[in-house]
């Protein structure tokens, strides 16, 4: 990619000469390293006048990882690990992009510029397998207009960047649309023949059959409830006893009106289903009823009601609960 590598240590500088770059030099989009040398990333104030800039070119900018700040490795104990010691990925590198992510997040940056394109490398560095669980936790918060997994669809592009597993694929697919996915090799880390390799690998459709009919489910279960459900043999995922010895099964709770129903071993109900988890000590299930006023005196009110709008919004009018 014909980009220009941008030193934030000088922000406005930055800024500049990231304009020269793609308005004179004919570069399509910047690269950065994850942070400064003393550990400062890009969510602070200053930095806006860089973000906007980016914003108005309309250029991507690809957030690469860079080695953490010294003490952030080595600890109070510096003499537990020898330099090549240091090199392996747990020192960070992929941790600290993801956590980049969160805090422009977390600091409205992406509110506040929308139209932001960032690149993160190496499949999604991390965050495509911990986004659920970071959107449940951030979005609720209310930071701006948009929850971090529209933000994730809306703002990121990938790259493969060696990372060259079906496996990760797989999750990524779950979390963004393909034509944001982008291949690299990460030179000199990898080669252009398990480059080759992977993308000859990725022609054998029959691994992502599940995943395809997981998302298959998920667009044609309002039209086709009752028989997409009944191929997928639901009884074979009941939990007959919970791990309080109780015998609950499967429970599905309406989105919209919090109406429970149980269903048991053997039986097959043609609703939709999303699955969620919370522990059965918050809530007793039965105490939900007969209303959602009811609901809402509970302690576990706010992870059901969470996992409603979610199916809701996936257009499900039936939720999943398995305690």
């Amino acid at each position: 990619m014909r980009q220009v590598t941008c030193q934030l240590l000088a922000i406005t500088y930055a800024a500049s000469e990231l304009e020269r770059a793609t308005t004179e030099l004919g570069r399509v989009g910047a690269l950065t390293d994850n942070h400064l040398d003393n550990g400062t990333f890009y969510d602070g104030s200053a930095y806006r006048v860089f973000w906007a800039k980016t914003q108005e070119l309309d250029v991507p900018v690809y957030i690469h990882p860079t080695a953490p700040e010294g003490q952030t490795v080595f600890g109070i104990d510096q003499e537990t690990y020898t330099p090549p010691r240091t090199w392996p990925p747990w020192r960070g590198l992929s941790c600290d992009v993801g956590l980049h992510f969160l805090r422009l997040y977390g600091a409205g940056v992406f509110e506040e510029f929308p139209h932001l394109k960032v690149v993160f490398g190496h499949m999604g560095e991390m965050v495509p397998f911990m986004l659920e669980q970071a959107d449940g936790m951030l979005s609720p918060r209310r930071i701006g207009r948009a929850t971090l997994l529209e933000v994730y669809k809306r703002n990121i592009w990938i790259t493969t960047s060696r990372f060259f597993s079906r496996n990760k694929m797989a999750t990524v697919l779950c979390n963004i649309r393909v034509d944001k996915i982008t291949y690299s090799v990460d030179h000199p880390y990898s080669s252009n023949v398990q480059g080759r390799e992977f993308k000859e690998q990725l022609k054998d459709t029959s691994y992502y059959v599940l995943l395809i009919d997981a998302v298959s489910l998920k667009r044609q279960v309002k039209a086709a409830n009752s028989r997409i459900l009944a191929q997928l043999k639901l009884p074979e995922v009941h939990r007959a006893i919970s791990f309080l010895g109780r015998q609950v099964a499967m429970r599905l709770i309406n989105t919209s009106t919090y109406e429970l129903r149980e269903f048991f071993e053997g039986q097959t109900p043609h609703y939709a289903i999303l699955s969620h988890t919370w522990g059965y000590e918050e809530v007793e299930l039965r105490d939900m009823l007969p209303s959602p006023e009811v609901a809402k005196s509970k302690a576990g009110f706010t992870k059901i009601r969470l996992t409603c709008e979610q199916a809701r919004h996936d257009e499900l009018d039936w939720a999943w609960v398995d305690t």
